[in-house]
């Protein structure tokens, strides 16, 4: 299962609802396709491992590992099968917390399934979008949604080429938060 990566803020407005789009630079640079369902990558540290289950020869066939979530300050108790539990104690330092990109996808508690793919130029963007983009918006400000989301847009891309007045090609992505995990 691949991963959506966000930042904190945008995780936070991705949970409640309020952000149900996302765009990246390129054309479809997450190789997903409408339905496919992704972890909602969140940054988490491995406590220590609970219990385990051995096979007759000694090896390990499953954990229950105990998982930190600093975002939202949770500890929660998982069974790790198999690779999962492998990948986990194959890094070098198992219990260094990991940011969000490198979360093992076992770790996820929320999930998103993508419901549209377009490639668009970025200064394209329509209000409503922005605002499923997660922008803010009340009486006053209604008619600067593209304004909002342009400097939100720059102050996460500074890179020559992909600021919002290079209007470079993007992806939109857009998707629902799942209730519960995918089977």
């Amino acid at each position: 299962m691949k991963r959506a990566t966000f930042t904190h803020e945008n995780r936070i407005k991705t949970r409640s609802g309020q952000k149900t789009q996302t765009r990246r630079i390129g054309a479809n640079p997450w190789k997903v396709q409408v339905g496919d369902v992704l972890a909602l990558a969140e940054p988490t540290q491995f406590i220590r491992e609970v219990s385990s289950t051995e096979t007759t020869d000694g090896s390990v066939m499953w954990s229950r590992a105990k998982v930190f979530y600093p975002d939202t300050n949770e500890e929660k108790i998982l069974t790790l099968i198999g690779a999962s539990r492998k990948k986990l104690f194959a890094r070098k330092d198992p219990y260094k917390p990991a940011i969000a990109r490198f979360m093992l996808n076992d770790f996820a508690r929320h999930y998103i399934r993508i419901t549209d793919i377009r490639e668009e130029h970025l200064r394209d963007i329509s209000a409503e979008d922005a605002i499923a983009e997660g922008i803010e918006v009340n009486e006053d400000s209604r008619g600067c949604e593209k304004w909002f989301f342009s400097s939100l847009w720059n102050s996460i891309h500074k890179e020559p080429g992909k600021a919002w007045l290079d209007d470079p090609l993007v992806t939109a992505y857009t998707y629902q938060l799942l209730e519960e995990k995918p089977c």
